[in-house]
């Protein structure tokens, strides 16, 4: 059986023009949980729905592969964990630059493209110190435990 060169040539453009859609229309990565101090109990987590991940990336103008939205009770105090994934590094500076637009670089911690905003009432700041502190070295025995004094 002979193929013809158009017949290779349409299902090359076919294959082309399905498969390079933008990312927005791709379905969420999974982001996982975010590795922070033993004494940091997860009571809530989900991961933000296609419809809401195009929602983000529009608004913080960087296109988001991903974002993770994690509720930790340390000692019952409650803290939440935004984790957002960028596609590159243009995009996860956008998404930082809108974050710090609005919150202290205090409340955020960017690895690569990955970006983790911390959310907590007042009298969280020490369970941020070591929120940042463990994810900054995610094996180290020498980060202390978060409770607050």
């Amino acid at each position: 059986m002979k193929i013809s060169s158009l017949s290779v040539c349409s299902f090359i453009v076919f294959v082309v023009i399905t498969g390079c859609g933008s990312a927005s229309e791709k379905p969420p990565i999974s982001v996982p949980t975010p590795q922070l101090p033993e004494d940091w109990q997860v009571v809530e987590t989900f991961s933000a729905n296609q419809s809401t991940l195009s929602k983000f990336s529009e608004q913080m103008n960087a296109e988001l592969l991903g974002v993770r939205n994690t509720t930790f009770v340390v000692d019952s105090l409650q803290i939440k964990v935004n984790t957002l994934v960028a596609a590159n590094a243009a995009d996860a500076d956008s998404a930082m630059a809108f974050l710090l637009g609005m919150k202290s670089q205090d409340a955020i911690y960017r690895t690569g493209t990955t970006i983790y905003e911390f959310v907590g009432a007042s009298g969280t700041d020490s369970l941020v110190t070591a929120g940042k502190q463990r994810l900054q070295n995610p094996s180290s025995d020498a980060v202390p435990r978060s409770t607050p004094k």
